[in-house]
């Protein structure tokens, strides 16, 4: 897919991005992103002054952190983990809002399932998005 990729507060441009793939059991989930909030943790990454991107993801970053969407996929890694536990039972067209570890100011996300959340009937995507606070 395309993000827009940032350098330290600048648009630079768009562009494919990869990510290393990390082992884990946990499902992940593809939300296509209907909303994100701005924080300040969000202001530090453009400002090039929050450690764990320098050091964990580098720059370009595609930043970002509180989102809100419709599941597109749920991907199980591991059988046993589809439990019938609150954080397995999403499916395709849900709409969730939740925490990412950058790159919600893209299209689409891959996040990790125990971090989203269904969201309540008549919940907007821009005030779900707004309610997660890392």
């Amino acid at each position: 897919f395309v993000d827009v990729s940032t350098i330290v507060g600048q648009v630079r441009a768009a562009a494919a991005v990869s990510t290393p793939t990390k082992t884990t059991t946990m499902p992940l989930v593809v939300v296509r992103i209907c909303a994100f909030s701005i924080n300040y943790a969000d202001c530090c990454v453009r400002w090039g002054l929050y450690e764990s991107a320098n050091r964990f993801v580098g720059y370009p970053i595609v930043p970002g952190f509180d989102v809100a969407g419709i599941v597109e996929r749920v991907i199980h890694v591991d059988e046993s983990s589809q439990s019938s536990s609150p954080t397995t039972v999403l499916q395709p067209g849900d709409k969730v809002y939740g925490c990412t570890f950058f790159g919600a100011y893209s299209t689409r996300c891959v996040i990790p399932a125990n971090q989203l959340r269904k969201m309540p009937e008549g919940l907007s995507y821009e005030k779900a998005a707004a309610v997660v606070r890392m």
